[in-house]
């Protein structure tokens, strides 16, 4: 495929990016990628679209999170997985909101959609666990808030990618805490 130029092409990829599916990354690149000249018919029409995207994809994240949230049946690491898989939807869409071609007035708008329904998000799922006496879902309910999307997972030590243990040298040995 090649980046989108042309209104038909913008309005064709951006009608298949409105539904979840398995290629949606690389419509993605290829939107990124894409250019468009931006008139007054050309623009109201993909701004029309692109809010259009936005909202099927919010309400389509939001369907997944409850769906699997009434699967957790008491495990919190369902419950930070199924956190850590709305947030990886939500930063998809934040990239989506910043594609080159929109002018700032479009990413403007896109971005504060994204925003409101993010902190609504976070702000009932909050309100949700404060019949919890322990206080332990809304401790994982913060602790793994959604308003982190924009936040790039760190990478996990592994033995081909060494520890820093903030002193300067980087070691692939096991560190001793206690003696």
């Amino acid at each position: 495929m090649k980046p989108p130029v042309t209104y038909a092409e913008w309005s064709a990829l951006l009608t298949s990016l409105r539904k979840i599916s398995d290629n949606d990354e690389e419509i993605l690149c290829m939107l990124e990628q894409g250019s468009i000249e931006w008139t007054a018919g050309v623009g109201e029409k993909i701004g029309s679209l692109s809010l259009k995207v936005i909202e099927n994809r919010l309400q389509s994240t939001s369907e997944l999170l409850l769906t699997e949230l009434k699967r957790l049946e008491g495990e919190e690491a369902a419950l930070i997985k199924a956190l850590i898989n709305t947030r990886k939807r939500f930063s998809f869409v934040h990239r989506f909101c910043q594609i080159k071609a929109f002018p700032d007035e479009v990413k403007d708008i896109l971005l504060e959609v994204l925003n409101q329904f993010v902190n609504d998000s976070q702000n009932a799922l909050v309100a949700s666990t404060r019949h919890d006496r322990s206080g332990r879902l809304a401790y994982l309910v913060k602790s793994n808030s959604l308003l982190d999307y924009r936040q790039a997972e760190a990478p996990s030590p592994s033995p081909n990618n060494p520890v820093n243990y903030g002193n300067g040298k980087t070691t692939n040995r096991r560190r001793v805490l206690f003696r």
